[in-house]
């Protein structure tokens, strides 16, 4: 999606990419931070939770990424601006 903010997850292993994370909206600076957090699902592989600051008119998301698959688990949304 030409435009969109994107997130590129590598194996520690090996270096290959494992997914590509594509944000929601144009500017959202989606991947700008991110982090592992553990398993959070209890399927045996830790999940990534990644940051887009400048989402919802700057209150800022946090995407909780699927270390298994890449699919969106959950999304956090901040309370206001700044």
């Amino acid at each position: 999606a030409p435009g969109r903010d994107r997130a590129v997850v590598y194996s520690g292993r090996d270096g290959r990419v494992l997914h590509t994370l594509v944000g929601s909206g144009k500017g959202e600076r989606f991947g700008q931070s991110c982090s592992g957090v553990g398993d959070q699902d209890g399927d045996g592989v830790p999940e990534l939770l990644v940051g887009a600051p400048a989402a919802d008119s700057g209150a800022g998301r946090a995407y909780l990424i699927s270390g298994r698959d890449g699919r969106t688990l959950h999304v956090f949304h901040g309370d206001r601006a700044g």
